[in-house]
């Protein structure tokens, strides 16, 4: 999988990174969705695992801009640690496929579900193109 990874904290997105790469994943990462929305378009991932709370532009920001871009349609996997209902429902309804809180997962337990709802998200992804 093609995976790029939107992560406002530089410890968490390298990380981030190297455990994906590590998995054999193509990996490529950017700190905010401001510098995502030029890369992503040139990298074209399969799927983007995307932080809320960043510089430039947040995580709703960058999903607002994509989705306005109707060439670009990467399975979306939010990961933050914001989880009230209305964070959650706000990232849902601006086109996010899955929402994952970060304090759930640890090293290779993120891989596995993201790898997870990527899989599920690409399935509902095709029957809904037919």
């Amino acid at each position: 999988m093609k995976l790029h990874i939107i992560e406002g904290d530089n410890s968490l997105r390298e990380i981030y990174s190297t455990l994906f790469s590590v998995a054999g994943h193509q990996v490529k990462a950017s700190s905010n969705g401001l510098d995502a929305i030029s890369e992503i378009a040139d990298f074209k991932p399969d799927a983007v695992l995307l932080d809320i709370m960043m510089p430039e532009m947040d995580g709703y920001a960058f999903l607002d801009a994509l989705m306005n871009n109707t060439s670009l349609s990467p399975v979306i996997i939010v990961c933050s640690n914001l989880s009230d209902r209305t964070d959650i429902d706000r990232a849902m309804t601006r086109g996010a496929d899955y929402y994952l809180r970060k304090s759930d997962y640890v090293g290779n337990q993120l891989v596995d579900a993201v790898s997870a709802a990527y899989e599920t998200a690409r399935t509902k992804h095709q029957h809904s193109d037919t």
